[in-house]
């Protein structure tokens, strides 16, 4: 069952890479740049599983790979919200969670990422939750179907908040019964699945306005 969401969900981010690659064209940045983040996440699993089967250690490659992808994910949104402080805002928040993932990893030398994970989950949840509530308050029609940051938003909305949950939960049942634990943390890769069919579905969008 492992083995074989592990398959599926490899084979979920390298097709999601390819789709984004070659539809890049359709958008403008930093849509058009998604693939980006999704190839740098294809190999840094991909590294890390490597290490994992061969029995060395892997946890800190996601610490330092955490501020990377918020940075990633949070351009996006700093591109298309609308609100001047949160946009100034956004950088600071960037900065504050590297120097907090620098912290983390080297001074306090975690070897799990599961805490700095989830800060970096509740950054990115605050940021479509904003999102959100500047599409609520347009004064215009927006056809969601071809809205990118729309589809974007929804996956990140259900694997971060997900997640949240179940890297929290797996942190203290591994302590009491690493089986369960392993049993929960396989849901992780099924959330991965929608996020990234909802990065396909995103840019593959033709955004249409209708103004009134």
């Amino acid at each position: 069952m492992e083995k074989a969401l592990l398959a599926i969900y490899f084979f979920s981010l390298g097709f999601s890479t390819a789709v984004c690659f070659f539809f890049r064209r359709r958008h403008e940045f930093p849509i058009n740049s998604i693939w980006i983040y999704l190839g740098l996440t294809f190999a840094m699993d991909a590294y890390s599983e490597y290490l994992y089967q061969i029995g060395m250690k892997f946890q800190y490659l996601y610490i330092i790979y955490g501020p990377i992808e918020y940075f990633l994910v949070a351009s996006i949104y700093y591109y298309h919200l609308k609100n001047k402080f949160i946009r100034r805002v956004i950088p600071i928040s960037i900065l504050i969670y590297a120097i907090s993932s620098l912290i983390y990893g080297l001074i306090l030398k975690y070897e799990t990422h599961y805490y700095i994970f989830n800060l970096r989950g509740a950054l990115i949840i605050s940021l479509l939750l904003i999102y959100f509530n500047e599409l609520y308050k347009r004064n215009e029609i927006i056809d969601l179907k071809n809205e990118p940051i729309f589809w974007i938003s929804i996956g990140n909305l259900f694997f971060w908040s997900g997640t949240f949950f179940i890297m929290g939960l797996v942190t203290s049942l591994n302590k009491i019964d690493p089986k369960i634990g392993t049993l929960l943390f396989s849901i992780n890769p099924i959330l991965n699945i929608f996020s990234y069919s909802m990065f396909i579905k995103a840019i593959l969008c033709k955004r249409k306005l209708i103004q009134l």
